[in-house]
């Protein structure tokens, strides 16, 4: 395993551009493949290559450079994406949803986790402190 280890020594390895470079290979030689398109899978293969030659150049300051452009063209897909996920993994039932029922402030959006069953209760937000009277 040293020999890779040497081998791996000063180049850039893998990063998100590459990683995209390889996802993206695979979905379009899939899709050629599968549509019977060889110019579909040709890209892919040029995908491959251009994703390994990324991770075994020597040249780690201009492949950074490249992968910081990539990084900054597609922040705001990637913070949808994110925001979509956080939004999909908070309708998961909690752990204490039997418990206590969570709400977001009005005025901040602070979220805010009450018991349940308690009845009207007088709820005060950390952040703005705002009053809310809820029922639960």
């Amino acid at each position: 395993m040293n020999w890779f280890r040497r081998f791996m020594m000063g180049r850039s390895g893998s990063d998100q551009l590459s990683v995209f470079l390889f996802v993206v290979s695979i979905l379009l030689t899939w899709t050629g493949r599968m549509v019977s398109v060889s110019l579909l899978v040709m890209t892919g293969y040029a995908a491959l290559l251009l994703g390994l030659f990324r991770m075994l150049s020597r040249d780690v300051s201009k492949r950074r450079m490249e992968n910081d452009q990539f990084l900054m063209r597609t922040r705001p897909f990637r913070e949808k994406c994110l925001m979509l996920w956080n939004r999909v993994k908070s309708t998961k039932p909690r752990k204490d949803s039997k418990t206590h029922h969570v709400f977001r402030c009005a005025k901040c959006g602070k979220r805010l986790r009450v018991p349940k069953g308690k009845g009207r209760i007088l709820v005060t937000c950390p952040v703005c402190k705002t009053t809310v009277i809820r029922n639960d």
